[in-house]
């Protein structure tokens, strides 16, 4: 049985990096993430994990940056763009300080 996805979400999102595929949801405007092996179709045992320093966010994108970083960028729902980029791993590694990107126009 997959695991139990956290309440209040959208915005799907997913990308594959080396052996793992990591999913990414919005709920309650912060961002989760679920690391699933690509040939086991194992999901980590710790669930969804939340991703420190994103919050008020009302969408996320997940992008790989080369064989070790999943990159997820956020737009909150003040109008600004915030990056972290986190270790892929099976958990999901430890994720960057949030960036903050120049202001929307």
């Amino acid at each position: 049985m997959p695991p139990e996805t956290p309440r209040g979400c959208h915005d799907l999102d997913s990308v594959v990096v080396g052996t793992n595929r990591y999913l990414s949801v919005v709920c309650n405007g912060q961002v989760y993430v679920l690391t699933v092996n690509v040939s086991t179709e194992q999901a980590d045992p710790s669930g969804w994990r939340l991703v420190a320093g994103l919050n008020n966010v009302v969408d996320a994108e997940l992008t790989a940056e080369g064989p070790g970083t999943v990159r997820i960028s956020a737009l909150t729902a003040v109008r600004t763009v915030v990056e972290v980029g986190c270790i892929a791993g099976l958990p999901l590694g430890t994720c960057t300080a949030p960036t903050t990107l120049p202001r929307l126009p």
